[in-house]
């Protein structure tokens, strides 16, 4: 008796048998969809990296746009917003870094990384490192001294806080301040470094941060971030632009235009929206000749056998990746690597290829067309199980 699909899949499908090939390249599907391993084989991200043309131009405009100013940079978890941002300012950790007049403070989050600790201080804390690292790269420096009347002219207001104590002296006093009020300590002496040097552009970029899942410290971290802004740009002499861009979701962005005032009385740009990924084909190969490098190249006793089953993985992939790129990336909220995951899944199959009769090693597509494959119907709904209304709309679209 014939059956419908709905009557007799089981919604935890995975292939049971493998494709030859699939276990052929067992290591290299194993690292483009581990993070752990893919962070150690990326370790250049321009080997990886396929350029988005409407989000560089945003990024271009926001840098060199001559005035100060913050803007966010809005997409979903996991479309590349982590990934443009390390490729545009040519950061891989949390290390300040100059690149093309530009001097880049990054903030990279994590769950644990302000958990338990004064944000400010820690904010403080970025600051006074990219002081140190303006000072070893361009050697300069600067005295108690000329510090204190460096700020007796800029923010006399904090050095009034210092002359309240008895005996006052320059020295004493900034010292006093660096224990005290270490931020604006540091942010004091991080403009009078930009002012001596060629720097045009200061840029902090807060990364990830809707990795913090408590919604006060995101807050008072996107407070204090703001607060340097603020302090850098506030000074008539300066020859530099002072940036800020803030990687987040838009649910994120919903709350904080909704729900915090004084988010308000900062210039906002226009943000940047991220709203497309590269196609999925394109960033399989680049990644997976990625890998297969970082494993030191083929492993295949035969090196013609092995690109043949290599040809026919890209061929099969490019051709899922044309037809249903839309449809795979929007069963997985435009998420870069569980998309990829999918197509992992589906390229599993071993119904996919079939020996060559004439040859055991040799690979080729059957003669139905994989697209149209009931396995592939079959796949995507064990993953999107959860919530039938997807499965209905993917069944509508093949």
């Amino acid at each position: 008796m014939r059956k419908k699909i709905n009557d007799d899949v089981n919604l935890d499908f995975r292939p049971i048998r493998k494709s030859n090939f699939y276990r052929r390249f067992n290591d290299q599907f194993n690292r483009l969809l581990n993070q752990d391993k893919q962070s150690r084989d990326f370790k250049n991200i321009d080997e990886v990296y396929i350029e988005q043309e409407i989000l560089i131009e945003g990024l271009n405009d926001f840098v060199n746009t001559q005035k100060d100013y913050c803007v966010f940079l809005i997409g979903l978890t996991g479309i590349g917003k982590s990934t443009n941002l390390k490729y545009f300012f040519g950061f891989e950790e949390q290390r300040p870094l100059v690149l093309n007049k530009t001097l880049v403070l990054p903030i990279l989050c994590n769950s644990a990384f302000f958990k338990g600790v004064d944000i400010k201080k820690k904010i403080a804390d970025m600051v006074e490192t990219m002081c140190d690292f303006i000072q070893k790269k361009e050697n300069i420096s600067f005295s108690a001294e000329d510090l204190y009347e460096f700020i007796e002219i800029n923010k006399p207001e904090v050095l009034a806080r210092a002359r309240k104590r008895p005996q006052p002296k320059k020295t004493e006093n900034i010292n006093w301040l660096y224990e005290e009020y270490k931020f604006e300590y540091s942010t004091e002496l991080l403009k009078m470094y930009l002012l001596n040097t060629n720097i045009e552009n200061f840029v902090i970029v807060i990364d990830d941060i809707d990795s913090i899942h408590d919604w006060n410290i995101l807050i008072q971290l996107i407070h204090q971030a703001c607060q340097v802004w603020e302090c850098l740009k506030n000074n008539k002499e300066k020859e530099y632009n002072v940036k800020l861009i803030i990687a987040e979701r838009p649910e994120t962005h919903r709350f904080l235009c909704n729900k915090i005032d004084w988010f308000k009385a900062y210039i906002w740009g226009d943000p940047i929206y991220l709203n497309t990924t590269p196609k999925l084909h394109d960033l399989f190969k680049i990644r997976f000749d990625c890998i297969t490098k970082a494993l030191g190249g083929p492993r295949a006793t035969n090196i013609e056998k092995w690109n043949v089953a290599y040809e026919t993985l890209i061929k099969i992939c490019t051709k899922l990746s044309i037809k249903h790129h839309d449809l795979i990336t929007a069963l997985n909220n435009s998420n870069v690597r569980d998309s990829l995951s999918t197509i992992e899944q589906i390229l599993s199959i071993g119904k996919w290829l079939e020996k060559n009769p004439t040859d055991e090693y040799y690979f080729e597509t059957t003669d139905q067309e994989f697209i149209d494959h009931i396995d592939l119907i079959r796949t995507l709904r064990s993953i999107a199980y959860q919530d039938r209304s997807i499965y209905i709309a993917l069944l509508s679209k093949l």
